[in-house]
C-alpha cells in the first residue's frame, strides 16, 4: 500500500461551534483549516485531511511592515434630497 502525502489543510467533517481564545467559533461542515491553526487542537475528530480543493490566490488583509497599500475608494457624496414641489428655490 502506497503512503499518502501528508497535507497541510483539514476539511471540518460536520458543523460545530467552539470557544477559541475567548470567542465563539462557528466552523461549517466542509471548511478548510490549516494544519497549524490552533482550532484543530483537541479537534482533530472533526476534521479530515483535504486531499483536493481549489485555491485561489487570496490577497493579504493586512499590510506588511512597510508596506503601503492603496487607500480605500471613496464613497460617492450623497445627493442632495429632492427639492418638495411648491417649494421656492431662492
Amino acid at each position: 500500500m502506497a503512503k499518502r502525502a501528508a497535507t497541510d489543510y483539514y476539511r471540518a467533517n460536520q458543523g460545530f461551534s467552539t470557544m477559541l481564545d475567548g470567542d465563539p467559533v462557528f466552523v461549517q461542515k466542509g471548511e478548510l483549516v490549516h494544519k497549524d491553526h490552533p482550532l484543530l487542537k483537541g479537534r482533530r475528530d472533526l476534521f479530515d485531511p483535504a486531499e483536493n480543493f481549489g485555491r485561489f490566490d487570496v490577497e493579504q488583509a493586512t499590510a506588511a511592515p512597510g508596506e503601503k497599500r492603496a487607500a480605500e475608494p471613496e464613497e460617492a457624496e450623497a445627493e442632495p434630497p429632492a427639492q418638495k414641489r411648491g417649494q421656492r428655490r431662492g
